[in-house]
């Protein structure tokens, strides 16, 4: 089966501590397949988790296309400044699997 191109986003906001970890908010470029998992890198940097970002549009309808990353190590968040395309990729094992 042939591979699927990974998925592109532009950064638009970090943030040092959310939760507890450092956090990369991101606007999709693409409709390449998303799949968060276990091992996946935002621009070879490692992951711990994401979530959709429900903002809302112009309109005040949600949008679908913002995202947060975050990081498993404070000191990553020197890799990624605002506006700076990086690329998402996706491991082979699902985060929820154990």
């Amino acid at each position: 089966m042939p591979s699927r191109p990974d998925p592109h986003f532009v950064v638009e906001l970090l943030v040092e501590s959310l939760g507890g970890l450092p956090w990369v908010g991101v606007r999709r470029l693409d409709d390449n397949d998303l799949r968060i998992r276990n091992g996946s890198m935002l621009n070879g940097v490692p992951i711990e988790n994401a979530d959709l970002v429900r903002g809302l549009n112009e309109v005040g309808e949600g949008k679908g296309d913002v995202w947060g990353f975050f990081l498993k190590s404070a000191s990553d968040l020197q890799h990624f400044t605002i506006g700076q395309t990086v690329v998402l990729r996706q491991s082979g094992v699902h985060l929820e699997d154990p």
